[in-house]
């Protein structure tokens, strides 16, 4: 609905107004983690909004360590770690969909996908996880939530 009022204000030209929606940019997504998942994240589904970039840098080496940590320019854009947490077999995954402000909460909607009734899938601990960058520096609270607006974890930088 928010959406929508937002949409008609651009069109009818009042939308100076409004703040500017924030957007994100996906840096990174897979169903499994390279490294041995180490503990801080386990099998509970987490958020983690690093900082500065030595921080994040720390984080993509620790917990993903895929090569290099894409660019993120903490000047603009603040970058979010997604983890859905140790999965017992593939068929997991996290996408994220849309960033939208809740007065000073950025709120991350992001699908969390199952594996399918009687679908085949591997059986093996998988840790899916998804990392964004959002386009706002000043975060006080980041909020993840499933398509239904249910809430799968909160993080403050």
């Amino acid at each position: 609905m928010r959406t929508t009022a937002l949409f008609l204000a651009n069109v009818l030209g009042r939308a100076s107004r409004h703040a500017k929606p924030p957007v994100f940019r996906l840096l990174a997504h897979a169903k499994y983690v390279q490294s041995a998942y180490p503990e801080p994240v386990g099998d509970q589904a987490r958020l983690i909004v690093p900082k500065d970039e030595a921080t994040y840098r720390s984080t993509w080496k620790s917990l993903i360590d895929d090569g290099s940590a894409p660019p993120v320019d903490f000047a603009r854009e603040t970058p979010v770690f997604l983890f859905l947490g140790w999965k017992p077999t593939g068929g997991w995954d996290v996408e994220p969909v849309a960033v939208s402000a809740d007065k000073e909460t950025i709120v991350v909607t992001a699908k969390v996908i199952g594996p399918k009734a009687r679908q085949i899938v591997t059986e093996a601990l998988t840790s899916p996880y998804a990392v964004i960058a959002v386009d706002r520096t000043r975060l006080v609270q980041v909020r993840w939530n499933d398509e239904s607006g249910n809430t799968i974890a909160v993080a403050k930088p």
